[in-house]
């Protein structure tokens, strides 16, 4: 087992599900100050709108999970969501927004080749 105090940080992508869950149950038995584990939540509906994919009570549920549990806590979205990657049209991938330094978010990207969605990421064809 590698020496885990040596780490500075242990970054769990967090969707707040169960497998997610049970990574940051693992490392605090382990003995991982809660201080040095960051729950990282991607919301796939980008952050401002109507939702699409996500639950309504992802983002609180998450937020709430980790406050709990006394670990950092960031999120970061795409502009316009998954709806937005999927139906567009001779056009960039969207800008991201992604935690900074101040605890609040920066954006960055969206300057990429044209490109076009599709809905048929949904299906499982």
């Amino acid at each position: 087992m590698p020496d885990l105090d040596s780490y500075d940080l242990f970054l769990v992508g967090w969707s707040a599900g169960k497998d997610s869950l049970a990574v940051v149950l693992h490392l605090l038995e382990l003995g991982v100050a809660p201080s040095k584990i960051e729950l990282h939540h991607n919301n796939v509906d980008g952050g401002e709108g109507e939702l699409f994919m996500d639950w309504p009570i992802t983002e609180g549920y998450a937020a709430a999970v980790a406050k709990a549990l006394g670990v950092n806590y960031t999120t970061s979205w795409r502009e316009g969501g998954f709806r937005r990657e999927m139906t567009r049209q001779n056009t960039p991938t969207a800008p991201v927004w992604i935690p900074d330094d101040n605890g609040g978010h920066r954006r960055i990207g969206g300057n990429g080749p044209l490109g076009t969605g599709s809905p048929r990421f949904q299906c499982n064809k």
